[in-house]
This record gives C-alpha cells, sequence and structure tokens, in this order.
C-alpha cells in the first residue's frame, strides 16, 4: 500500500523557500498584530476546515465521509462499467441507481483506486477489503466537524511573509484549497518562526452563488463562522423566491397544520400554529393543550428566517428556522440545525377551522404597545384590543372585554377596543368569548396589557458603561437559542472582561462607543469553545437596568442582569 502525504513536500519546500530568500530582506512596517495568522488562531482553523477536502461529495461512491475517491474512477454498475471523470457524472450516477432501486451491492470499483482524506492524504486502495476496512474506521462524527463546505475562497490570494525582524521576505500566491490548506498546516511545523499575513480585500463564495468581500482578520472569521451556522443551506433549488411582506402577510392569514420531523423523516410533533399581528404565535397540540410564544420574521443574505421562541411545552418549535422552500400552494418548509440533527418543519395552511379550532384559538393572550409619548415614558399607552383575538374567526363567536371577572360573568362596563390602560405598565383585564345567539356558552379569559419603552435612544454609552457594570450578566438568548446560557459575563471598569461558564474563566476585554445607529457594545478576545461566538461589534437595540439587546448583521444577543 503507498501513502502520499502532500504536506511534509510542503513543508519541505517551506524551509528552502526561507533560506533562499534570506539575503533578499525588505525592510517594511511591522504588519498589524490583528492581520497576523498564527497556526494556533481560530482564524487558521476556520481556514483549514473551508479548505480541507469535502469527502461527502461523493457519498454515492463510497458511502464515507471521512473520504473521497480520486477522479477520474470506473466502476461496474449491474454489469454496467461507466468511467467516472467528474463531478457531474456523480449526478447522472445517481440517476442510474434510481433504475437499480432496492438492489444491494450494484457497485463495484475495477481497482486499485486512491482515496483522498481531508487533510489530502491520499492512499492506494488495492481491493474491497482494503476499502471496507478504511470505511470501518472512519470517525465520521469527528472528521464532518472539521469540514466546513459551504463558503469558500475564490482564489488567487496571496500573503505577505515575514521573519522575526518584520523584514518582508516574499509574497506567497496560492491557487486552489489543497495549497492553502497545505500553507496553514505548515505553519505549525514552521522552525523559523516566520510571520504571515493575508493581502487583503479577500473575496468568499456562498454554496448559494453570492459572494462576499472582506478587508480584515476578524471580517475573514465573522464571514467564516456565519456561513457554517447555515451550512445546511447548500441547495440554491430549495430555495423560496417570495418577499418577507408577502410570508408575513401569508402567516396571518390563517391557521396552519404543522408538521416536524427529523432528518430520518420521524415525525416528532403534530402542531397547529395560529401567528398573531401583535407577535404572539399559539399552539396547539390537541383540544385541551395550548401554548403562547412568540414570533417573527428576519431578512437575512442566505433567505428569510423565522424566530420562535417563548414555548413551554412545545419546545421542539422553539429557535431559528430558515425557510427552504414554498410551493404553488403556499405550503412553507423551514428547516433548522439542533443538537441533534437538521429539524425540518412544513406549514400547510388551513382556514376551514370548526368549532373545536375556536376553543384552540381563543386563549389567554397578551398585548404589548410603546410608551412613546413625547419620549418620557410614564408606563401608558393606548392598546387595540381587537388585535387579541386578531387571528382567531368571529363569525361563529361574540366577544368583548371588562375590567373585572364579575363585569365579565354580568356583562356589564364593557370596554371601547381603544382603550388606555389605567394602572401603568402593566394591568390585567378579561375577555367573554360566547357561541354567538346562545351567549350562556361563553369562556372568560385573562389578558396582561403591557406598556413597553421603545424609545431608541433612552441609553447613551455613558448609561450602557454603568448598567454593565452592575452584577453579571447571562447570555439568555443567542440567535433564539439557550446554548450559551451557562454562560456569565462581569464587565470591570478597566475593560476587563471575566466569563465564567461551561467549566471555563476567560479572561477577555469589553469596550464601548458611539455610532450614528447607537451604542455599539466591543467583545474582544474571547477565546473559547462556543463562547467565542460573541466576539466582535455589537448594535445595543434595546437597553433597559436588567436587560440589554444586541445585534450583529442577523445575530442576536439577550443579555439579563443576575445579581445573586
Amino acid at each position: 500500500m503507498k501513502t502520499k502525504i502532500y504536506r511534509l513536500l510542503y513543508v519541505a519546500f517551506f524551509a528552502l523557500f526561507v533560506f533562499s530568500c534570506q539575503n533578499e530582506e525588505t525592510e517594511i512596517n511591522n504588519p498589524n498584530n490583528q492581520e497576523v495568522i498564527t497556526a494556533d488562531s481560530a482564524l487558521a482553523s476556520f481556514m483549514t476546515s473551508v479548505t480541507a477536502n469535502y469527502g461527502a461529495y461523493d457519498d454515492i461512491l463510497d458511502d464515507s465521509s471521512c473520504f473521497s475517491i480520486e477522479l477520474p474512477v470506473t466502476i461496474v454498475v449491474s454489469d454496467i462499467t461507466i468511467t467516472i471523470e467528474t463531478l457531474d457524472d456523480l449526478e447522472a450516477l445517481e440517476e442510474l441507481f434510481e433504475a437499480f432501486e432496492g438492489e444491494d451491492d450494484i457497485l463495484d470499483f475495477i481497482f486499485p483506486i486512491t482515496i483522498i482524506f481531508n487533510d489530502y492524504t491520499e492512499i492506494v486502495i488495492e481491493n474491497e477489503d482494503q476499502l471496507e476496512g478504511w470505511i470501518a474506521s472512519c470517525d465520521i462524527d469527528d472528521e464532518d466537524d472539521e469540514i466546513i463546505e459551504c463558503i469558500d475562497f475564490v482564489y488567487p490570494i496571496s500573503f505577505s511573509v515575514f521573519n522575526s525582524d518584520f523584514n518582508i521576505v516574499d509574497t506567497i500566491v496560492i491557487e486552489s484549497d489543497q495549497a492553502l490548506y497545505t500553507f496553514i498546516e505548515a505553519l505549525e511545523d514552521d522552525e523559523n518562526a516566520l510571520i504571515v499575513s493575508l493581502n487583503y480585500p479577500v473575496t468568499l463564495l456562498y454554496a448559494n452563488g453570492e459572494t462576499i468581500q472582506v478587508n480584515s482578520n476578524e471580517e475573514l472569521g465573522n464571514a467564516i463562522e456565519a456561513a457554517e451556522d447555515d451550512c445546511y443551506n447548500d441547495d440554491e433549488e430549495d430555495q423560496c423566491d417570495l418577499e418577507l411582506e408577502d410570508i408575513e402577510a401569508y402567516l396571518l392569514e390563517c391557521a396552519f397544520d404543522v408538521e416536524i420531523e427529523n432528518d430520518e423523516d420521524d415525525l416528532i410533533d403534530s402542531l397547529q400554529f395560529n401567528f398573531t399581528q401583535s407577535g404572539e404565535l399559539v399552539v396547539s397540540g390537541d383540544a385541551t393543550v395550548v401554548d403562547i410564544g412568540a414570533w417573527d420574521l428576519l431578512e437575512t443574505d442566505l433567505g428569510i428566517k423565522l424566530i420562535i421562541e417563548g414555548l413551554q411545552t412545545f419546545t421542539t418549535a422553539n429557535g431559528l428556522w430558515l425557510l427552504e422552500d414554498c410551493d404553488n400552494d403556499y405550503d412553507l418548509e423551514f428547516v433548522q440545525e439542533s443538537e441533534n440533527g437538521l429539524l425540518y418543519m412544513s406549514l400547510e395552511l388551513n382556514c376551514e377551522i370548526d368549532e373545536e379550532d375556536v376553543s384552540e384559538c381563543y386563549g389567554l393572550y397578551n398585548l404589548e404597545v410603546c410608551d412613546e409619548d413625547d419620549d418620557v415614558e410614564d408606563g401608558f399607552g393606548t392598546f387595540d384590543l381587537n388585535l387579541i383575538f386578531d387571528n382567531c374567526p368571529n363569525d361563529d363567536v361574540e366577544f368583548a372585554f371588562y375590567l373585572t371577572i364579575d363585569d365579565a360573568e354580568t356583562q356589564v362596563n364593557a370596554l371601547a377596543s381603544a382603550f388606555i390602560n389605567t394602572i401603568a405598565y402593566e394591568q390585567t383585564i378579561y375577555s367573554r368569548v360566547a357561541l354567538a345567539g346562545d351567549p350562556s356558552i361563553f369562556e372568560i379569559f385573562e389578558h396582561h396589557l403591557i406598556v413597553e419603552n421603545c424609545y431608541e435612544e433612552s441609553c447613551s454609552e455613558g448609561d450602557v458603561d454603568n448598567i454593565l457594570q452592575e452584577c453579571s450578566w447571562q447570555i439568555v438568548s443567542y440567535n433564539a437559542s439557550d446554548n450559551l446560557i451557562d454562560f456569565y459575563l462581569m464587565f470591570q471598569a478597566n475593560q476587563n472582561l471575566i466569563i465564567e461558564g461551561q467549566g471555563l474563566n476567560i479572561d477577555a476585554s469589553w469596550t464601548t462607543s458611539q455610532s450614528d445607529e447607537g451604542v455599539i457594545l466591543t467583545f474582544d478576545s474571547v477565546a473559547g469553545p462556543n463562547i467565542q461566538a460573541i466576539t466582535g461589534e455589537w448594535l445595543v437595540v434595546e437597553c433597559e437596568v436588567d436587560r440589554l439587546q444586541l445585534h450583529r448583521g442577523d445575530d442576536v444577543i439577550v443579555l439579563e442582569r443576575n445579581c445573586d
């Protein structure tokens, strides 16, 4: 069995290159420390993950994500000899396999063949037993975690190479994924302690055909990390071309029958959704169980995302869902990457709500308005009470609102639909929902009217500084997920940031600044698994003494104060 490892050849070249260039040094200014790439940096890890050989693209041949098979390769399919020369040939092979569906062992290789691992190591395979042995020995889960397949570098790119005296020794031009992977890996083995920096701008290509230009290490790391979060969205044909406004209007039209399945097509939940204009989502599983959460839509570079949060019973529906497909009947398909793999959620419009469905629709809804009266917070606002049941059918029911349960039972002192709360900030009212034509059949529901301070400029940079340094802060939500809820942030006056959680104690730094959009909170040097995702600049969009909401592009963080 022969083994070829290109990395060793590249390291030898690297050492020879350094030796040959020592007499051609050119003095320049020291490279910016923020742009230097070191072997142990998170950015280097990201770059190797992007450029590693993606072994899963030819799983139809070898059923192994650990490695790919070098093309061209000759195979025999049910006595038909085929030579696979390109990736397009793999698509044609998949169509051929459909003709032999249900048959086992329909593919045989003409040996020898060469397999290529994620690090571009190549091994020549002489027979079927050797191939099966390598397939069996692969740790597929670990290998997949090292690959980011949904974003690529647009070549050529180049690096400036410096020696320890910060003299430039050369510029290296990279033309392919394999060359870049080998170059980054070789940094670990370089005994000459060279310093390298990537020459910007650099263009990246997403799987959906879109490109992005980055101009710094930070921008490059953020772009790769964002693509990693949405790696399942790599099929352009699955994209839905409806506008966000169309989707929002459609969700508010009627109720939806909802099914949630895993990536093995196993049904996890069968539900009914009612989206309300006030942002509440009413979810029912049967006639006796009703759950209320919140919903919102976001438009991102990768498509429209549906945010569902706050559900206590049907928690599987919580999270960030990417709109993947929509058909001519406007049925919607969403996908979410969970800890246990991909989840798929289908929404089918159902406007034929019967009497039983009415009892599910009407429930304990709350209503929120903004307190924006001359930018002075007083805790009072005007509520349109009809919005409480704005997504429920009203042709078979009659409803009204009251200040007390007694008033609701006796049907006296009904409130006007445009109601100004009489108790500041939060007030409880009651609705009486009866069958039309038979008021003796009714139910009474409790509702909370909540007034929020929505004045966007309520917090200055100084306010944010002071708020952050009071107690510790918990990351209760990151993109509608509680993956970082175990982390607590302690902001210190000297701009030091201490982060504790998941067995880690991390020293980082923080700063604030003022922009035209508002206060910017910046996290630097956050080195740790999972929590490193918060690194970068965040816009403070909601500011309260015990709660902050931060936005960075499509990312959303919610921090809540913890003084225990």
